[in-house]
């Protein structure tokens, strides 16, 4: 945070004091485990409970928790999630298995920890997030890698210290703080959709740009915006625990104590449950005491201990929830003053008990009392819960309340409650993102995205120039001096820079290299000083400016350029020019240019003058369309498996519609995998050569990217789809057959055309769109009839799943003619429309479907199929009756499988 407003803790005066050891946990024998980050205490300490093996469990368990927390970082606290779509990003559902967020603290640490003593040990963390260990997502275990990693780090004076260097920073910028000044509302516009200002509590308003409320998010939506159904909705939410806080000015030191300690109850679980389960205060709580005056003298005066105790309680429930349940209703006649001498009691005796502590209440002279009641009232915190809504998987990510409101423009929130969570760090990047999100919706560039920039000195770089390519002559916008424009056709630094590629050259505008060269389907564009410099290819990470000068020269003003990718996304860079006697060229690293997670695009490439067939494609997927594709191929595995899953709970007799269903999805799966990797497509010149950039290729390569993959996909997917239908509607085969015949006519024919670069492929459009509609008229007529003569339930089912069928295929053909057909929309594009068609005509086609088969025999369609179990082959039984061979005359179809009637096998003795 502080780097970002450019300064730092130390630059405002904050000092921080390491705490060593982290805590002090004390159990209820007395025994004392010590958190250290010295990793030859933590050795010795634990293999003394869990033998030399533990130590190796224990780095093992600080692996895990070190990938928690990177990925966490990387993919949670640093983006928004403001939809259910946004969670569908390749880079995070490739690592959300990894962060384990299905299973609990308490269940991951049992994998490494054998004794239940550690295990709490390297649990109890969870307790600052407001959640029980054996509910809090194995994700959090990031908390306790943070400190044992990091340490646990004091600002003198308190953390208020840190609040106090923000608010200086602040008043630096021209911030101005009002405190003491309650608001009552939010003001909003005539039509109650921007916010506009707040109105205080004394009427008066004030009018804003912008409003951004860090108060309780539940609070805020309940009491200062108008109600709906959505504020309802959060008073329901689950929600953390709140605390019962006591803040002692003590008359002597307590020398028994260190600045952290952790005192954990004897029935563990038991006191959790008791907290967030009852929402009661425990009978023995688990509780966390500091002492702050033990690192930071003016914490208390001298031979003196201030401490703070926090004792986790349930939070309060509201007049509704506490009708017929136990916990603290908020309504409650209860004596708060004895709630509270029982629990101050209970410190007390276990701190004595435990540390051989003597008469703390003789010591105590001043006493700070915080209650769930008074939480709530006065800090205005929804059921007096001090840490937010609850963090379990639904409560999190993009089910979390979103940092910008849903339906009101121009007001945001920060905060506990809203995304990314609790906590003042994880409170601080959510900030951060709600900065970004005020900056965007304003046009302005966020002041914090620097690019690194580095100088290399040409008289000691190696000459390979046969890795580089010279986009053409540049001025340096600030010296008038001239110098190359060289772009690197690998990811620096695997080829260094050439000397032989950079020489002086004559003065020409930057205007001039408009279009001197173009790397293709993957492409940046260069702006400087807002004229069009050149094009580069986006997977090269390193574009190097070089300029000549004279010794004279002295240093002027940074020069700025922009750069643009293909889909119009800014990505900011700065740099300086520093200048030397000598030539020097400036290598500016371009900021996620390129996915290096992703690595498909550049390992399966197809550089000239090979390519595909002899050809490259100069219109194709970028590194979006590519981690799409995969993305794609994620749900389509998934549901793969819970198709099959889901064919365990039926009879085997009954699986032929989860089958085929998971052979849908499984053939999507496979064909998905190959367009990430962008294998099985081929080049094909466009027939519609466009102005757009995205689509307009190069001066000679106006090539497109065809998959046919997506093709052989439909080849196998769309016969299996119709088969579900026709056969779900009790059809006979002779018209699944021709129906299935007439469908793949459709699939070929889109194929051909997509081949075909003249107008002729729009022949082959219409054929294809012939056969779709003669599919259709089979499927939502034909069908329908036979479908309805099998009853309600049948009927309900088909009409569903043929609607949603076709009317998902009907638009098909127009992502086809945009894409394939027309060069319309760019490759990412098309494999977006592609990909959500495919989802939503495969997966959630399957799984309407098997809901609706759920209470369906199949043998109401006329599929009579015959177990193993029941062939009396194979059990030993003889028929007593030829096999008949007949219709049905009971209300089901004959589809054309034959029926088989059997009497009862006769065992033989």
């Amino acid at each position: 945070t502080f780097t970002d407003l450019s300064t730092s803790l130390s630059a405002e005066g904050v000092h921080l004091s390491k705490c060593e050891p982290n805590y002090n946990i004390w159990f209820a024998d007395s025994q004392c485990f010590e958190l250290s980050t010295d990793i030859s205490r933590m050795k010795r300490s634990i293999e003394h409970h869990e033998g030399k093996a533990g130590f190796e469990r224990y780095l093992s368990f600080l692996q895990e928790s070190h990938r928690h927390y990177e990925i966490s970082v990387a993919q949670v606290l640093k983006r928004n999630f403001t939809s259910l779509l946004s969670m569908l990003r390749p880079r995070f559902l490739r690592h959300l298995l990894e962060l384990h967020p299905f299973e609990s603290i308490y269940s991951r640490a049992s994998k490494y920890f054998w004794t239940e003593r550690l295990r709490r040990v390297f649990t109890f963390g969870s307790m600052y997030m407001g959640m029980s260990p054996f509910d809090a997502p194995g994700t959090y275990s990031l908390l306790q890698y943070t400190e044992l990693a990091e340490g646990i780090w004091y600002p003198t004076g308190g953390f208020h210290s840190v609040i106090a260097a923000l608010v200086r920073v602040g008043e630096r910028m021209g911030v101005k703080y009002r405190l003491s000044t309650p608001i009552s509302s939010v003001k909003l516009d005539a039509k109650g959709k921007r916010a506009t200002g707040v109105v205080l509590e004394n009427g008066e308003t004030i009018l804003a740009d912008v409003v951004i409320i860090n108060a309780d998010l539940v609070y805020a939506y309940t009491n200062l915006l108008p109600q709906n159904s959505y504020s309802r909705s959060l008073q329901k939410r689950s929600t953390s625990c709140s605390s019962i806080s006591f803040y002692w000015a003590m008359d002597r030191k307590i020398p028994e104590l260190t600045t952290h300690n952790i005192f954990l109850a004897e029935h563990y679980r038991e006191s959790f449950d008791d907290i967030f389960k009852q929402q009661l205060i425990p009978k023995e709580p688990s509780f966390y005491l500091n002492v702050p005056s033990r690192i930071d003298p003016t914490a208390a005066p001298e031979g003196k201990d201030s401490l703070v105790v926090l004792v986790p309680v349930g939070h309060l429930l509201d007049e509704k929830q506490g009708i017929g349940r136990k916990g603290l209703d908020v309504h409650s006649t209860q004596d708060w003053n004895a709630m509270v001498s029982k629990a101050r009691q209970t410190v007390f005796a276990t701190v004595e008990a435990r540390t051989g502590a003597h008469d703390l209440q003789g010591a105590l002279v001043k006493e700070i009392v915080n209650t769930p009641q008074s939480w709530k009232d006065v800090f205005n915190l929804d059921k007096g819960a001090i840490l937010g809504l609850s963090h379990s998987f639904f409560n999190v990510l993009c089910f979390r309340p979103k940092t910008k409101h849903p339906s009101i423009e121009r007001l945001h929130f920060v905060g506990a409650s809203a995304h990314p969570g609790t906590g003042v760090p994880i409170v601080l990047a959510g900030a951060k993102l709600t900065s970004e999100q005020v900056l965007e919706d304003f046009g302005m560039a966020k002041p914090w995205d620097v690019v690194a920039t580095e100088i290399i000195d040409l008289s000691y770089a190696m000459v390979n120039a046969s890795n580089w390519t010279q986009l053409g002559k540049a001025e340096d916008p600030v010296t008038s001096k001239s110098g190359f424009l060289a772009a690197c056709k690998h990811p620096w630094p695997d080829n260094p820079m050439p000397t032989k590629a950079v020489s002086e050259g004559s003065s020409d505008a930057l205007s001039s290299l408009d279009g001197a060269f173009s790397g293709g389907k993957n492409s940046v564009q260069i702006r400087g000083n807002g004229q069009c410099a050149s094009r580069c290819v986006k997977n090269q990470v390193t574009v190097v400016i070089v300029v000549a000068k004279a010794a004279s020269d002295k240093p002027k003003e940074n020069a700025t350029i922009g750069l643009q990718d293909r889909e119009d996304n800014k990505v900011p860079a700065s740099f300086d020019l520093h200048r030397s006697a000598s030539l020097a060229a400036l290598v500016l690293s371009v900021a996620q240019t390129n996915d290096m997670s992703n690595d498909a695009l550049n390992v399966n490439a197809h550089p000239p003058p090979h390519g595909v067939n002899g050809q490259t494609s100069a219109i194709g997927i970028t590194y979006r369309g590519s981690n799409w594709y995969f993305t794609v191929c994620a749900i389509m595995t998934v549901s793969t498996f819970v198709f099959i899953g889901l064919s365990f709970t039926k009879p085997r007799t009954h699986r032929i519609f989860h089958y085929i269903t998971a052979a849908i999805t499984l053939v999507a799966a496979i064909a998905y995998f190959s367009m990430g990797a962008d294998l099985g497509q081929t080049p094909i010149p466009v027939e519609f050569e466009r102005s757009n950039p995205k689509v307009s290729g190069t001066a000679d390569n106006q090539n497109r990217e065809i998959f046919y993959v997506r093709y052989i996909d439909w080849v196998f997917t769309t016969p299996l789809l119709l088969l579900d239908l026709l056969l779900t509607a009790g059809m006979p085969w002779p018209t699944i057959l021709y129906t299935i015949l007439i469908d793949e006519i459709m699939i070929v024919t889109g194929l051909v055309g997509a081949l075909v670069q003249s107008t002729y492929k729009w022949a082959y459009f219409v054929f294809g769109t012939m056969a779709f509609l003669w599919v259709a008229w089979t499927v939502t007529w034909t069908a329908r009839k036979h479908a309805i003569s099998l009853g309600d339930q049948i009927s309900r089912t088909y009409t569903i799943c043929g609607v949603w069928t076709i009317f998902l295929w009907f638009l098909y053909p127009i992502a086809w003619g945009l894409s394939e057909g027309g060069n319309v929309i760019a490759p990412d594009s098309e494999a977006i429309f592609y990909g959500i068609l495919d989802i939503m005509a495969k997966p959630v086609f399957g799984a309407l479907l098997l809901w609706g088969h759920r209470n369906i025999d199949p043998a109401r369609l006329g599929l009579h199929i015959r177990d193993y179990d029941d062939d009396p082959a194979i059990t030993g039984g003889t028929h007593s009756g030829p096999h008949g061979e007949k219709g049905t005359s009971d209300g089901t179809a004959n589809n054309g499988v034959t029926p088989t009637t059997a009497a009862p096998a006769t065992s033989s003795v």
